[in-house]
């Protein structure tokens, strides 16, 4: 078992001394709270709430099972639990016994958790109660006891989470290859929500709905450690149905959420059909991990009277850039906003590795600074690979300054060279937003022993490819943009929090191509 650090301890001495980090933990917010707080609602899911005194019983009561069964510093709890207190109980009482919390989505299989269960030293599950052979000799936490959240529980003895030590495993969905688990200490987590407090007037008073998987960094970090960290009121709102789920937010009263792409245009969607049903009363709403259409950033503002923030970033750096509130319509249209406060992020040049200033010049997104994770559990090369020298993660994504804001204009494997151009899929995206019969777009390379690849648009809708050449054209769009060829799909292959997942679309893209060579 390896844990590689990639943190060098000048940088720790700063970032204290800057009070970037500090001695917070979670199971330290919880227990401040239930101190300072014992009655104020903590977690509100349908059929019961939770105040912050029930939530920290509740962590001290699930410590103490896994202090019994002898799970300590180094020992990974595997959190396979619906978004709900259950999921905040197992992750906080992980921390609170100096163990490390791995959280993973529910739709997880056996395979899945057989894999983790076979690189890391697991000594407890929380989540159904499958008879899986990965999870035989395992302790199953019980979160179902009755008495789990009554007052009067008391810290199991003899453990002090440490702010620096690894508190976190998060593996990335990757589809392809071996799934990385990024490292996070307690201060590189957190770190990210004091920046972003910086720059975001938020507090105790807010109610924050969870709709984003808590197993991801949207869900957890920026939606629920938020509320955590202010001291504020989180409720479950849940995915799947749009009217059920305004519903909820509107019960609540639910102030700030976090909503995927997806879910912003399928609630306004919903909510535009009957408006008159629902008082909504958002004042903030965050999205990010996939490009926000323009129209649903205008309705938020129009329609619910809310002010967005997109946001950009990874498990790996937190949200290090995101808009604020108060920018005005076209940065939250064109752009993902500035840096957080206590992120450094550049832009580096992939020719030269110059750091680029200028605006409108492409360079890969690099971050530093206290934000940033600790590397890739048990992966040396991954975790080299990943940053610089001088401590810089490089991110892969392509971007440019426009007045000290960030655009994403693509990803640096995702570039299409076609005849020794470089073309940028963003870019032939961007120029087709509008076209008619396009309802979801996203363009990719094909090889082609020619050109070394050709412009491939797939399309959930029915243009052809003739007449999105015709309304390029009609735009005054070079042939430079213009695509070579179309695969049309009923829908995207995207990630349990909305993204698109580009390397499977341009696998199908690249069969469908191969079969009909000339679709259109």
């Amino acid at each position: 078992m390896s844990f590689l650090l990639r943190q060098p301890r000048r940088g720790a001495d700063r970032y204290y001394a800057e009070g970037h980090w500090n001695s917070d933990t979670i199971p330290g917010l919880l227990r401040r709270w239930a101190t300072e707080r014992p009655d104020k609602p903590a977690i509100v899911e349908p059929g019961r709430r939770f105040t912050y005194a029930q939530l920290a019983a509740g962590m001290e009561r699930a410590a103490a099972q896994l202090g019994a069964a002898g799970v300590d510093r180094g020992d990974a709890v595997i959190v396979r639990v619906p978004d709900s207190a259950n999921f905040v109980i197992a992750s906080a009482a992980a921390h609170a016994v100096e163990a490390v919390a791995v959280p993973v989505v529910q739709s997880a299989g056996e395979a899945e958790i057989a894999a983790i269960v076979e690189r890391m030293k697991v000594g407890a599950y929380a989540g159904a109660a499958d008879a899986w052979p990965c999870l035989d000799g395992l302790l199953r936490l019980d979160l179902d006891r009755s008495d789990l959240c009554e007052p009067g529980a008391t810290p199991p003895a003899g453990y002090l989470p440490d702010p620096d030590a690894l508190m976190e495993v998060m593996f990335t969905s990757g589809t392809t290859g071996r799934p990385k688990g990024v490292m996070n200490t307690a201060n590189t987590k957190l770190a990210g929500l004091r920046g972003f407090l910086e720059a975001v007037e938020v507090g105790p008073d807010d109610v924050w709905g969870v709709a984003a998987p808590m197993a991801h960094q949207a869900g957890w970090a920026y939606t629920y450690l938020l509320a955590l960290y202010t001291g504020a009121t989180a409720v479950m709102v849940g995915r799947g149905d749009a009217r059920r789920m305004l519903d909820t937010l509107a019960a609540e009263a639910v102030t700030i959420s976090f909503l995927v792409p997806t879910h912003a245009m399928d609630l306004m969607a919903a909510y535009k059909a009957d408006p008159e049903r629902w008082d909504l009363k958002l004042r903030i709403v965050l999205t990010g991990t996939t490009a926000t259409p323009a129209e649903t950033v205008a309705d938020i503002i129009e329609r619910w009277g809310a002010r967005p923030m997109l946001m950009y970033g990874m498990t790996e750096v937190q949200s290090n850039v995101f808009s604020r509130p108060e920018d005005p319509l076209p940065v939250h249209t064109t752009t993902v906003g500035r840096p957080c406060p206590n992120a450094e992020v550049r832009l580096v040049s992939p020719a030269d590795g110059s750091v680029i200033t200028a605006d409108r010049m492409p360079g890969e997104v690099m971050t530093a600074g206290p934000t940033v994770c600790v590397g890739y559990y048990d992966d040396q090369a991954a975790t080299s690979g990943a940053f610089t020298k001088d401590g810089w993660f490089r991110s892969g994504d392509l971007g440019e300054w426009i007045d000290g804001n960030l655009r994403i204009v693509g990803r640096i494997k995702n570039i299409i060279l076609r005849g020794g151009i470089t073309i940028v899929p963003d870019d032939v995206e961007l120029a087709l937003t509008g076209c008619p019969g396009i309802e979801q777009v996203s363009v990719c390379g094909i090889p082609d022993k020619r050109l070394g690849e050709k412009v491939c648009v797939c399309v959930v809708g029915t243009a052809t490819l003739e007449e999105m050449r015709a309304y390029l054209a009609a735009r005054g769009i070079g042939p430079g943009l213009h695509p070579d060829l179309a695969v049309h799909v009923d829908a995207f292959p995207r990630t349990s929090v909305g993204k698109v997942q580009r390397g499977r679309l341009a696998a199908i893209a690249a069969e469908r191509a191969a079969v009909e060579p000339d679709r259109g």
